[in-house]
């Protein structure tokens, strides 16, 4: 899909550059340049002046001093980007948006920070950005594709937020062959501000239904794949994002019974939520990181608890036990902003018991979108999320995307609106095709550029098959075997046709392929010209990468056209 873009200044306009946030005593220099030492000289008056300065919510740029302090830092505040230095060259440090009482906080422990300024306030809302749907119109719109592919889309009504907005996951699969498949679940906007994941989420959509009948892998995919997409987990949060400038920032739900918070600083942040290693988070209800009372207390938490429990099995003993390596099912949390693909164990550094089919894919993941891939903790400490749910509690690989850099921020400009969602497409697509086992099939080669073209040989179609196997990013081992059906599945029990090495031997991790196969059916049966072609292809290591189709146009000889000479 591409929606209208028009180019728009940067709202949250945060440059490279910030100001020094003083006071004029020389203690608060010291701890702007990163000293230790805890305010002592003029602090009521620093903290006073703090309470002007900060009432709203101010972005801040904090160095870290060790994964120690990042931790600290990461459990009390709404961190927004970690920053590496450049070639070695000065400190790690966070971007985070911080409250008075977050800078009280932060004084009290010594740690300086810096202001990052705001670009002047453009008088914007999100009609002003036509790439950007509120609430009502994403639904509508799920509701008007429901209604144009009936036989490929459902809404299924999982409950509704705290503030009664319901809560719907569109269902995309050819309903004629069933539910009973492989299960790829897309979740988007759990934190309310984040306005580019409910968009990616619906140009997916858009994708799959607009390709089906047309493509051969959409095809393929909605017929023996289901993909279930929530494109907004957070609706009330949302909302709260549609007045447009000065943005509201809000992350969080919108349930404000917990505490006496401001205006802005209720609600509880549904990715600390979750009842997997909930309790490593903020504990004050004002914080923008509050993991609730206890464990799953939101309405939203239960609601994507409960439906992940609905479409995937518990494949994962308890403990340290990983997944079968024959685990089927996928989730991905769609996030911004770091351009990063991250997957479990989000609350401690100690690698999950599937670290390395999870690193696998999540690899593999990054080369379609660019990204850095990256264990979840590697960023920092955050606990309760919902990826650490769906893998510790049921053996799912699990995944969050983190959408766009640091300049596209929260709020990017419509003339970013391609270059955000594009890549990804392709990552979800991928994601898609290995969702039926996906700590196995992403460590096979690629089946790419398959052709497939039929001629006429003594009455009957034959099919002439090309393709190339690619293992390069993989696993880099040599191709070993390549192989082609022809309207069925190899798990459907079908038969294979092997293809060969362009080059008359399997020895490279790049290898075209070629062969050629006749149809053997009854003429009744071959009478449908076209039919699909599904091409995948295996490495040294002895795994089978994921499968690529294509469409190819056979004729009947009982109906080939024929010209009468007319005197």
């Amino acid at each position: 899909m591409t929606r209208t873009s028009q180019s728009r200044p940067h709202v949250r306009g945060r440059n490279s550059r910030s100001f020094r946030y003083a006071t004029g005593t020389l203690v608060f220099v010291a701890l702007l340049i990163g000293l230790s030492s805890p305010v002592t000289a003029n602090q009521e008056a620093l903290r006073e002046s703090l309470s002007v300065r900060f009432d709203g919510g101010e972005v801040v740029r904090i160095a870290v001093a060790s994964q120690a302090e990042l931790a600290r830092l990461a459990q009390r505040l709404d961190i927004w980007e970690m920053v590496t230095p450049s070639r070695g060259i000065g400190a790690a440090s966070v971007v985070a948006r911080i409250t008075q009482a977050d800078a009280r906080w932060l004084l009290a422990q010594g740690i300086g920070f810096d202001v990052v300024p705001a670009a002047p306030a453009q008088a914007l809302t999100i009609p002003d950005f036509p790439c950007y749907r509120t609430v009502d119109e994403l639904y509508a719109q799920l509701a008007l594709w429901t209604g144009q592919y009936p036989g490929l889309s459902d809404l299924v009504s999982l409950g509704t937020s705290y503030e009664g907005r319901p809560l719907w996951v569109l269902r995309l699969t050819n309903l004629g062959t069933g539910l009973d498949k492989p299960t790829f679940l897309l979740m988007a906007n759990i934190h309310g501000r984040e306005l580019i994941t409910p968009e990616t989420a619906m140009a997916f959509a858009e994708r799959l239904l607009e390709g089906y009948g047309d493509n051969a892998d959409t095809t393929w995919l909605l017929d023996q794949h289901r993909i279930e997409i929530m494109v907004t987990a957070n609706p009330d949060g949302h909302v709260r994002n549609e007045a447009g400038s000065p943005w509201a920032y809000w992350r969080k739900n919108a349930n404000p019974s917990n505490g006496p918070c401001g205006s802005t600083t209720f609600g509880v942040d549904l990715n600390r939520n979750s009842s997997f290693a909930w309790g490593g988070a903020s504990g004050d209800p004002c914080s923008l990181t509050y993991q609730g009372p206890y464990a799953a207390s939101e309405t939203e938490t239960q609601v994507v608890q409960g439906y992940l429990q609905t479409l995937f099995a518990d494949q994962r003993a308890p403990g340290d036990a990983p997944a079968p390596d024959d685990a089927t099912g996928l989730f991905i949390s769609l996030h911004s902003y770091s351009n990063l693909v991250l997957w479990p164990w989000g609350h401690t550094t100690t690698i999950a018991p599937n670290d390395a089919q999870l690193a696998q894919l999540g690899r593999k993941l990054t080369s379609f979108n660019g990204y850095i891939a990256q264990q979840a903790s590697a960023l920092y400490p955050a606990s309760g999320t919902t990826d650490d749910f769906a893998y510790g509690e049921l053996g799912v690989a699990a995944y969050t995307f983190e959408i766009g850099s640091a300049m596209d921020g929260f709020y990017p400009p419509c003339s970013r609106y391609d270059a955000l969602i594009r890549p990804n497409l392709d990552a979800l697509l991928y994601a898609a095709k290995v969702a039926r086992t996906p700590y196995l099939t992403p460590a096979g080669p690629d089946a790419v550029a398959v052709s497939a073209r039929a001629t006429l040989v003594t009455g009957a179609p034959v099919i002439t098959i090309t393709a190339s196997i690619d293992d390069r990013g993989n696993g880099g081992l040599a191709v070993t075997e390549a192989e082609v059906y022809v309207d069925a599945f190899p798990w459907q029990g079908a038969s294979p046709v092997s293809l060969t090495a362009a080059d008359g031997a399997f020895n490279g991790p790049m290898e075209a392929v070629t062969g050629t196969l006749v149809l053997t059916t009854t003429i009744s049966d071959y009478t449908q010209s076209r039919h699909m072609v599904l091409v995948r292809g295996k490495d040294a290591g002895g795994a089978w990468g994921p499968i690529t189709a294509a469409y190819v146009i056979t004729v009947n000889p009982v109906y080939l056209p024929f010209i009468a000479r007319m005197d």
